[in-house]
């Protein structure tokens, strides 16, 4: 069988070679070694000049897989916040779905990814929508239901509610009896 095959056709040799090597391995500093290596393999791969957005995906669910290991990989955080500005929707969602594991909501990018999220949900494709929308709720809206701050308690629930749907209501009262008059909120104007 293939490497293509077995990694889905998306991912590298390279890639496919790290997860098994890290799969293989026999001890903790064993596998602490692949990944330092991999990590510096990353850094230079990332400080290179206009990187497609196939190889940025690949570095990003790399650097997610070291950080997963217990290394620290915040040499890339930049780079998913840019990857979150790109065209390719796949891209972007690869770049928020980063944003969201990498950042927290006093992360100093914050800022950066904020100003993305807000251009996103202007958007009219329901894609941007949905990755920024999903992206606001991890990082902005979740830490402020969690506050014991009841102003930002309050900010949290807001926010929930206003992306809540809501039914429409049963019975217009307004309208609902012909007989009875105007509302009292139509006879106070």
């Amino acid at each position: 069988m293939s490497v293509q095959s077995m990694s889905g056709g998306h991912l590298s040799k390279e890639f496919f070679e790290l997860v098994k090597s890290i799969g293989e391995s026999r001890s903790k500093q064993e596998e602490d070694k692949i990944i330092v290596g991999e990590i510096a393999i990353l850094k230079q791969h990332l400080s290179a000049p206009n990187i497609s957005a196939k190889k940025m995906k690949e570095y990003m669910i790399r650097a997610v897989y070291a950080e997963m290991l217990g290394h620290d990989a915040s040499f890339a955080y930049i780079h998913a916040v840019k990857l979150t500005h790109e065209k390719n929707l796949f891209a972007k969602r690869i770049g928020y779905l980063t944003c969201n594991l990498f950042l927290h909501k006093d992360h100093e990018l914050m800022l950066l990814l904020i100003n993305t999220m807000q251009r996103d949900l202007q958007s009219a494709n329901h894609i941007e929508v949905c990755s920024a929308l999903a992206s606001v709720c991890r990082l902005v809206l979740r830490p402020c239901l969690r506050s014991t701050d009841s102003f930002l308690a309050a900010f949290g629930v807001a926010g929930l509610s206003r992306w809540t749907p809501r039914p429409p209501p049963v019975v217009d009262m307004e309208h609902a009896n012909p007989l009875l008059g105007p509302s009292p909120r139509a006879r106070a104007l």
